[in-house]
């Protein structure tokens, strides 16, 4: 690296500003917002790792990682297998924070994608637990839906390391295993939402949830709490789809928004982007515009950055849950007699264009 070279102040900023909120990037990313070329991208992150403000990794950079927060070392040839219900959307970002924490000390990380039914996870679990050369898991099993009950069963019976990511799964009935994990407060990212919408003057604050995952009741549970808590409308309307597909769910989305509208909500947060895009286009269809009538807030943020108007979103922690849940898993293969640990992750409120003061309602 030439020693004259030096960055301009706004790709700087941008570079590490952007690291530093999600804990790690990819060079395509960085380059996709510079609009710049992968090499030039990857000269800058060398020289701002020289300089100590990330750490280039491959493929991309991340976050310095406060002190006590390395994995302990670990042989080089240890292979962690990931299962994830999707390869898409949210769990990219996951992967690649294990991949991070993973490289570093030199592990190798088995991918697989399965979907949300238990069924599929428990043949893909039970083969990476039967694969001899795996060393740990990472799961993301669905622990409510048809099949589940057989898949706990089997999680009994696993004996290599294995933490759940964004799943929780104490002890009950005559199951008495207790499995680490790290999940993200969606509670509080909920709250997070309500009160952002609170301090702009909404009072009737909605609710849509629209994926049949085990977040979306702490997502509902928080949403409740903090409309009681600050004394805000508590009967606004929770609109539920995570059971309807198809043109039933879009008929069930259309009704929820019809029925926000005869209520006069001033709000509407919905889980997830996708949801949220549809809230927005069905509101546009009836004559309102977004924020001036109704805001929105958007759940995940995925993809709420390209909505026009750009959605204001809860974002999960979704690199650093990765990169603690390998963490959690080479320290428990390197000291397997410590105490279990079950890590609670809190997310951010981003706020974009979609949600301003509540309008007065004459």
């Amino acid at each position: 690296m030439s020693p004259n070279r030096t960055l301009p102040a706004s790709r700087r900023e941008y570079i590490v500003s952007t690291v530093n909120a999600k804990g790690s990037v990819r060079v395509a990313e960085l380059a996709a917002g510079l609009g710049l070329s992968p090499i030039t991208i990857r000269r800058d992150i060398a020289l701002l790792d020289e300089e100590g403000l990330l750490e280039q990794v491959r493929g991309g950079a991340r976050r310095i990682s406060a002190p006590g927060n390395q994995a302990l070392p670990l042989q080089s040839d240890i292979t962690v297998g990931l299962i994830t219900p999707s390869l898409d959307f949210f769990w990219p970002t996951i992967i690649e924070g294990a991949n991070i924490v993973a490289d570093r000390v030199g592990a190798h990380l088995q991918l697989q994608g399965s979907t949300f039914a238990a069924k599929d996870n428990l043949v893909e679990i039970r083969r990476m637990a039967e694969d001899e050369s795996i060393g740990g898991l990472l799961l993301v099993p669905d622990l409510e839906g048809p099949g589940s009950d057989e898949l706990v069963e089997f999680l009994q019976t696993v004996t290599k390391p294995t933490v759940l990511i964004e799943r929780t799964l104490k002890p009950h009935g005559p199951h008495s295993r207790l499995f680490e994990s790290v999940i993200t407060d969606h509670s509080n990212g909920a709250s997070l939402a309500v009160r952002h919408l609170a301090a702009l003057g909404h009072s009737h604050i909605a609710l849509l949830t629209d994926k049949r995952i085990p977040s979306r009741h702490l997502i509902a549970q928080g949403w409740a709490d903090a409309l009681s808590d600050l004394r805000l409308d508590t009967e606004s309307p929770h609109g539920d789809t995570t059971e309807l597909i198809g043109d039933a769910r879009t008929e069930g989305i259309k009704s929820f928004v019809d029925n926000c509208i005869s209520e006069e909500t001033t709000a509407i947060i919905a889980h997830s982007d996708e949801a949220a895009l549809v809230v927005v286009e069905l509101l546009a269809q009836r004559g309102l515009t977004v924020p001036e009538d109704i805001s929105v807030i958007a759940y995940d943020d995925e993809i709420a950055k390209l909505a026009r108007p750009a959605l204001t979103a809860v974002c999960p922690p979704k690199a650093e849950l990765g990169e603690v849940a390998m963490q959690l898993l080479l320290e428990r293969l390197s000291n397997p007699g410590r105490a279990i640990r079950q890590t609670m992750l809190a997310p951010t409120l981003v706020i974009r264009d979609s949600t301003g003061p509540a309008p007065s309602r004459n």
